[in-house]
């Protein structure tokens, strides 16, 4: 004899969050030198509208990308409405760069169902939390003639380029293009590191306040000598940009 028991809310399940195992993963096979993913966010059992044409339901408990979507959206949006001048870019670093790699026990998250420790390919710059980007500190910043510089390292042909950029004209000659892993991307991946390699960022005070000051700390992958320069940013006003070189040699 079968039983058909009441469903029941699991509350304090551990560890949370965790990476679901049909979460999209890196690499970027496209673009080596983006890191992908960006971003993780709740994805798993959310209770979502649904339409009753078919089934005469309104709501369904639904599990996908297509549910983590929303959550970004959602913070972006909050981001944006908090400071309307800001690029997307600008919107997108202050997520990515508040985003924690750890669980809600401080402990860092792990895939599941397996349980072993994630990493960059699996949650990118880690799970979000809006109302930490907010006040991310510092941004890093993505002007349109940056990303069109990309799409020309890339190979993209004028009329490519033309369908996102009207106005562009030509491509510089490939001597004159910045390489691309110097895209002011709040994220560093590098995919062929050849003996020595140096990348360039830069970064814009946010606040809270005009003078403040931020101390590199690196966690190397082993065998991975790296070096930022200078190591200390101190910044004297609001909306002050700084640049800080990366080395990193095998």
């Amino acid at each position: 004899m079968a039983k058909i028991l009441l469903t029941k809310t699991r509350e304090n399940v551990k560890p949370a969050p965790q990476v679901a195992s049909f979460s999209s993963k890196g690499p970027n096979i496209v673009t080596p030198v983006v890191l992908k993913p960006d971003l993780i966010a709740p994805g798993v059992n959310v209770l979502a509208a649904w339409s009753p044409h078919e089934e005469n339901m309104n709501y369904n408990i639904l599990s996908g990308t297509s549910m983590s979507c929303p959550h970004i959206a959602a913070s972006a949006a909050l981001v944006k409405a908090r400071y309307p001048t800001w690029s997307p870019a600008a919107v997108k670093s202050a997520i990515m760069t508040s985003a924690s790699r750890l669980d809600e026990d401080g402990i860092r998250i792990v895939n599941s169902p397996a349980g072993n420790i994630a990493g960059p390919f699996d949650y990118g710059a880690g799970q979000i939390q809006p109302t930490k980007a907010l006040q991310p500190g510092l941004i890093y910043d993505i002007t349109v003639q940056e990303y069109v510089l990309f799409l020309c390292r890339m190979g993209y042909t004028t009329p490519d380029i033309n369908s996102y950029a009207p106005n562009f004209r030509t491509c510089p000659s490939s001597k004159e293009l910045p390489e691309l892993f110097d895209l002011n991307y709040p994220s560093i991946a590098i995919s062929q590191l050849k003996k020595y390699l140096r990348l360039n960022r830069r970064v814009k005070n946010v606040g809270p306040s005009p003078k403040t000051s931020y101390r590199a700390v690196v966690q190397a992958p082993p065998g991975i000598e790296v070096k930022i320069v200078p190591s200390l940013l101190q910044f004297n006003a609001l909306n002050e940009t700084l640049s800080f070189a990366l080395y990193s040699s095998d």
